[in-house]
């Protein structure tokens, strides 16, 4: 073999889809395309080095098939942080033989400065202040004082759980709360196949009711024993491993439905716009509530009845409280697993794009204000921020957000309509546009320097399905794109291509 032979195999336990990546060697730089994690070819000089880039290939190239792994993955261990980072060494060979580590969630770690990470009990504190009014007493509709607070406990199936238990259950590790809830609103999940259908194995789908109680008591143990962790990305993954193989946490099924928690996100669009259609997250969260109205209203004062209801309002206010997470409000997360699978859309693009919107955090207006001349308006953060001082604002309004969601449904049990301006979904955040800032008029919570004007995001879904990535810093508007084989568009952000 030509000392300038390169020979790259890149495998996991899923299949791989197309990427880019950049080769350096004796004679200087060379990008070369990855067809299903593989690549042969001859280069100008001995190969040095290889980093996978993060660019879309040519549009007008035959993509790689998306099948089923042909066998084990084989090579070394490679965490994917470092094939888009550093990249690895070239052997001189000339032949690369890696398998990709998996194992990292969506809620990774992020620098917060405070050494914590996010976890699932950010999720559960959210539900701090269910069954109180917003004075911080007893909540009490038509007479009747509402009969749990966030330490009562609520009957799904076998189970006994806190409302803020199962908004912490719900999604991140399982999909559905019941057989009814997975015939009605599976259109929120996709069907899976390839390595996530591999991971997951056949309980994929199975809701929390028909779990056994024991698994749930394991999972929330987890949850209260690494509140105040901070793992890392390598320790995360140990530590789901290790859990799996100690109690009934189902790590398995954790991962798999991180992969394709489209149903997490809001995807809105970066330019200030709402499209209600493609907020799968408010689309979910609205069928579960609609539900748990339906049910208040016909359990009446039926005790047993009213506590489903708000055990089914609790696993919909998972989606809920997502939609207050800067990160998950303007990422194109279907747009970009469809386009890089799950090695460059879920494990990298998506993900990149999550942690810095979380971690720079976004202005945004309460839904229900957003086109009025008189905007409430703050700075959300998400995941791992929502515990420190600068997401204080933040924090108040997915609290209240949730109490309102709660009592809401406690409202309809006892024959009584809250207006709409009372809801939980009037406060969900809609991002301003990127570039913008609170502006006069403008009803801002919270303390923050308002000069700092939403930052740019990393990737751009474009009016014609297109996906271009920022060339730039988060406060440059400068973009990038492949509209053909060797078309590379340049636009600024705003610009139709």
């Amino acid at each position: 073999m030509s000392e300038r032979v390169l020979d790259v195999g890149i495998t996991a336990p899923f299949a791989l889809q197309d990427v880019m990546a950049s080769v350096e060697h004796e004679a200087g730089t060379t990008t070369i395309e990855l067809k299903g994690g593989r690549f042969t070819g001859e280069l100008p000089g001995r190969p040095r080095s290889l980093r996978l880039l993060d660019e879309m290939p040519p549009e007008g190239a035959v993509p790689a098939e998306a099948g089923e792994p042909t066998g084990p993955p084989e090579g070394e261990p490679v965490a994917i942080e470092r094939l888009f980072g550093d990249g690895v060494a070239v052997p001189e060979s000339g032949v690369l033989r890696l398998q990709i580590v998996w194992g990292t969630p969506c809620h990774q770690a992020v620098e917060t400065g405070e050494g914590r990470r996010f976890g699932s009990y950010e999720h559960q504190m959210c539900a701090d202040t269910v069954g109180l009014d917003e004075n911080g007493g007893r909540l009490e509709i038509a007479g009747l004082v509402m009969p749990i607070t966030r330490d009562d406990l609520l009957p799904v199936a076998g189970h006994r759980l806190r409302f803020g238990d199962i908004i912490a259950l719900a999604g991140d590790f399982y999909a559905h709360l019941d057989d009814d809830a997975e015939r009605d609103f599976g259109w929120a999940w996709p069907v899976i196949g390839g390595f996530s259908g591999w991971l997951a194995g056949r309980n994929y789908q199975e809701p929390l009711a028909a779990s056994e109680a024991a698994e749930s008591e394991d999972i929330l143990g987890v949850i209260a024993r690494d509140r105040d962790a901070d793992h890392g990305v390598a320790g995360e993954t140990c530590a789901l491993v290790r859990d799996s193989i100690a109690g009934r946490y189902p790590a398995r099924r954790y991962l798999a439905l991180a992969s394709q928690n489209f149903c997490h996100f809001g995807s809105q669009p970066a330019d200030g716009s709402r499209d209600d259609e493609r907020n799968l997250a408010l689309r979910l969260y609205s069928a579960y509530h609609k539900r748990a109205l339906a049910e208040a209203r016909a359990a009446g004062g039926d005790r047993r009845g009213l506590l489903a209801a708000l055990a089914c309002d609790a696993f919909g206010c998972h989606f809920l409280t997502d939609l207050f997470a800067s990160g998950h409000m303007r990422v194109p997360r279907r747009e970009l697993a469809d386009h890089g699978g799950i090695l460059v859309g879920s494990l990298h693009r998506s993900h990149a794009m999550h942690a810095e919107d979380n971690r720079l955090g976004l202005w945004c207006a309460a839904r229900g204000t957003a086109d009025g001349a008189r905007r409430t308006v703050w700075r959300a953060f998400g995941d791992g921020m929502l515990r420190t001082d600068e997401a204080a604002a933040h924090r108040q309004q997915v609290r209240e957000a949730v109490r309102r969601s709660a009592a809401e449904v406690f409202a309809a049990s006892r024959g009584v309509r809250v207006e709409p301006e009372r809801t939980g979904e009037y406060l969900i955040p809609q991002p301003l546009a990127s570039g913008e800032r609170p502006r006069a008029g403008d009803v801002v919570l919270g303390d923050l320097d308002q000069s700092v004007a939403n930052h740019y995001p990393r990737y751009w879904l474009l009016a014609d399905g297109h996906i271009a990535n920022r060339v730039g810093g988060p406060d440059e508007p400068g973009y990038r794109y492949r509209a053909g084989l060797f078309d590379v568009r340049e636009l600024d952000f705003g610009d139709a291509p």
